[in-house]
């Protein structure tokens, strides 16, 4: 097998966090006493979004007076509650697909724009944190997806080269940022990505159930 290492996505990859997070904003708008104002996809969000900006346009769009980084943490503490109340599932093959890689040897990764704290939330509640050799979020000194930085690092901490890993990913931004670190890359979309552009990917499947030896061989 030529390639060591398969790095995941988490957002709408592992879990559908998409959900949450929509619930987490319509709690602060409630909060303020505001009409909640979808998106055509029926969330208060958009999916792969990241950074400052992903709360001040939240704020913009609905007029809320404090500003984005109140909102960021009224948001994070939300979404934490939801999660720590009521659980969260994995998505279809998720497991599956970490025990296979773990039993092939795999060096397995996670990769996320999201705050490291709500990523260990989630893998500590899905029982599923000690498959993963590094887990990755953001950082200061890299930009966030698309552009390539957050996968040539993670590729880095596992000690391979970027030819060597295979990214899953739910996101056309995602797949951008993975094609970019010159990684092989299998787009698995999404409800709410799946009329993005995935033309970039080398195969798109519809669920990580799809993945397999033989798919991983074939890239």
């Amino acid at each position: 097998m030529k390639y060591k290492g398969v790095i995941f996505d988490m957002d709408g990859l592992m879990v559908d966090t998409e959900i949450i997070e929509h619930r987490a904003f319509e709690i602060i708008l409630k909060e303020y006493g505001i009409e909640p104002n979808p998106y055509s996809n029926g969330l208060l969000h958009k999916p792969g979004a990241a950074g400052m900006n992903y709360y001040e346009n939240f704020r913009n769009r609905h007029n809320i007076k404090d500003d984005a980084e109140v909102i960021k943490m009224k948001k994070r503490f939300n979404f934490r509650q939801i999660i720590e109340g009521e659980g969260i599932k994995p998505l279809p093959g998720f497991i599956d697909l970490l025990k296979t890689l773990k039993k092939e040897n795999f060096k397995i990764a996670l990769a996320s724009n999201r705050v490291e704290d709500l990523v260990h939330l989630i893998l500590d509640t899905l029982g599923t944190k000690d498959f993963f050799e590094k887990i990755i979020g953001p950082s200061k000194d890299r930009k966030h997806k698309p552009a390539p930085d957050i996968y040539v690092h993670t590729a880095k901490e596992l000690k391979l080269k970027p030819g060597e890993c295979v990214v899953l990913e739910d996101s056309e931004i995602g797949v951008i940022s993975a094609k970019a670190a010159g990684m092989k890359t299998i787009a698995v979309p999404s409800m709410y990505t799946k009329d993005q552009d995935f033309s970039k990917a080398d195969v798109v499947v519809k669920s990580l159930s799809d993945i397999n030896m033989e798919l991983l061989e074939s890239l």
